[in-house]
C-alpha cells in the first residue's frame, strides 16, 4: 500500500463500470496508489481519490514495481 503502481488492464464485463472508472482516471497506463483496503478500497489517481468495493477493485490489474532482487526478472502482474 502507498507505493505507486501502473494499471495494466481492467477486466470487467460491465461497460457502465468501465466508463465510471475511466471518468475518475482509472484506465490502463495510469499510475495509482492504494491508500486503504478496509472497509473499502481507496485509490488515488492524480489528484482524485476514489473509494470502491472489493469486487470492483479485483477487476483492476496492476504492474507491481520490481523488487531489488527481481530487477532482472520480467515484471509480474498482480490482482488486488
Amino acid at each position: 500500500m502507498g507505493e505507486p503502481v501502473k494499471i495494466s488492464y481492467i477486466n470487467t464485463l460491465s461497460n457502465t463500470r468501465m466508463h465510471k472508472l475511466a471518468h475518475f482516471g482509472i484506465i490502463p497506463g495510469a499510475e495509482i496508489k492504494v491508500h486503504q483496503k478496509i472497509p473499502a478500497f481507496v485509490l488515488q489517481c492524480g489528484n482524485t481519490q476514489v473509494a470502491m468495493e472489493e469486487d470492483v477493485a479485483k477487476e483492476v490489474y496492476v504492474i507491481a514495481p520490481p523488487l531489488e532482487d527481481e530487477l532482472k526478472k520480467p515484471q509480474r502482474r498482480r490482482r488486488w
